[in-house]
C-alpha cells in the first residue's frame, strides 16, 4: 500500500507519465483504475505535459526503473538492508574438483589464483526486517555452503527477504566440473579450466573470459551472455539478450548459439583454418568482416536471411548459429 502511495505521489508532481505510473501499479499488482477518480491527478497530469514544465524537461530520456528509484526511498518501504559476511578456506585432495552454486537475487563469481587453495566469500543480504539482531537470525538459519573433500556446493532456498552473493577463488592448478544457477543475478567467470559446465540465469548477465575447456552450456533469460576462451564444445541458448563470443579457432568441435531477440557477434582471430560456420535469422542483418572467411552463401533479402562462410583447411570447428528478431555478425578479432 506505501508503494501505491509513492506512486501516487510521483505521479502528481509530474515525475511520472500517468501512462508510467498505471505500468509501474500493475507490475506491484495493485489497482489503478482510480488514478483518474483521486483528485483528478489524470487532469493535472495532462496539462503539465501540454505545458511541458521543467519538471518532464529533467526525466526526459530516464527509464521507467530509473524514476521509480529517484521518486521512491526504498528503505522507507522495505526497511534497512543488513549485510553479513562469511568466510572460509577450504584445501581440496584432487586437481579434479566439483563446483555446484545455486542463489537467488544475488551474484556467483568463480576466478582462480596461484595459492594451493580454494578461498569462498558469501555474502547475505536480508531486507524487509527492521531488527539486526532477527536479520542475522534469519542469514544464521541459512546454512548453504557446503564444502566437501574435492567440492564446493550450494543449497537452494527460497526466502524473498535473503539474497546471496559468492565469491570463490580456485587453485589455478584445478579442472572443474561446473554448475551455476541464478535467479535475478548475473554470473562472472574467469580463468577456469573446465572438463564441462552448465551455466544458468534468469534475468542477469553471464560473463566469461578465459576459460580453458572441453564442454560449457550456458542458457539464459533476459541477459547478455559474453563468452571467451578456448572451448571445444560450446552451446549457448537465451531469450530476450544478445550473445557474443570469442574463439581463438584452434580447437576442434562444435558450436550452437540461438537467441530470440537478440544479436549473435563471433569474432575470430587472424590465420584460422578449419573453420565452417552456417547461420540463419528470421528478422535481421547478416555480415562477415574477417579476411580469411569465404562466403559460400548468404541468402534472404528481407526476412529469413542465411548465412555459409569456411575458412582454408580441413573443417575441424562448426559453428551453428541462428537468430530471431536479431543480425548475426562474423568479425576478425583485433590484436
Amino acid at each position: 500500500m506505501e508503494e501505491k502511495k509513492l506512486i501516487l505521489s510521483m505521479l502528481k508532481e509530474g515525475k511520472i507519465t500517468v501512462d508510467e505510473g498505471k505500468e509501474l501499479l500493475m507490475a506491484l499488482g495493485e489497482d489503478y483504475s482510480g488514478i483518474t477518480d483521486a483528485g483528478e491527478i489524470e487532469e493535472e497530469q495532462r496539462e503539465k505535459e501540454q505545458k511541458g514544465e521543467e519538471i518532464k524537461k529533467r526525466v526526459k530520456g530516464w527509464s521507467l526503473i530509473d524514476k521509480l528509484m529517484a521518486g521512491l526511498n526504498l528503505e522507507s518501504v522495505t526497511g534497512p538492508t543488513f549485510i553479513f559476511t562469511e568466510e572460509y578456506s577450504h584445501k581440496f585432495t584432487s586437481q579434479m574438483v566439483v563446483v555446484d552454486i545455486k542463489t537467488r537475487n544475488g551474484h556467483i563469481k568463480i576466478n582462480t589464483w596461484d595459492k594451493e587453495y580454494a578461498f569462498i566469500k558469501v555474502t547475505k543480504k536480508v531486507r524487509r526486517i527492521n531488527s539486526e539482531e532477527k536479520a542475522k537470525d534469519l542469514a544464521n538459519s541459512y546454512e548453504l555452503l557446503k564444502l566437501r573433500e574435492n567440492e564446493i556446493t550450494t543449497e537452494d532456498y527460497k526466502n524473498r527477504n535473503l539474497s546471496v552473493d559468492y565469491e570463490i577463488t580456485l587453485p589455478r592448478c584445478v579442472v572443474v566440473e561446473l554448475a551455476t544457477s541464478s535467479v535475478n543475478g548475473k554470473v562472472i567467470l574467469e580463468n577456469l579450466k573446465i572438463s564441462r559446465g552448465k551455466v544458468n540465469t534468469v534475468n542477469g548477465k553471464i560473463i566469461t573470459s578465459n576459460l580453458l575447456g572441453e564442454e560449457l552450456e550456458i542458457s539464459g533469460v533476459n541477459g547478455v551472455i559474453e563468452v571467451e576462451g578456448e572451448l571445444e564444445n560450446l552451446e549457448v541458448n537465451t531469450v530476450n539478450g544478445r550473445i557474443s563470443v570469442i574463439d581463438n579457432g584452434k580447437n576442434e568441435g562444435d558450436v550452437h548459439l540461438s537467441t530470440v531477440n537478440g544479436s549473435i557477434a563471433i569474432k575470430l582471430p587472424k590465420g584460422i583454418s578449419g573453420i565452417y560456420i552456417k547461420g540463419s535469422t528470421v528478422n535481421g542483418s547478416v555480415k562477415v568482416e574477417h579476411s580469411e572467411l569465404n562466403i559460400n552463401n548468404i541468402g534472404g533479402k528481407i526476412l529469413n536471411k542465411s548465412l555459409e562462410a569456411t575458412s582454408p583447411g580441413d573443417i575441424k570447428k562448426r559453428y551453428n548459429v541462428s537468430a530471431v528478431n536479431g543480425s548475426l555478425n562474423v568479425r576478425e578479432l583485433e590484436n
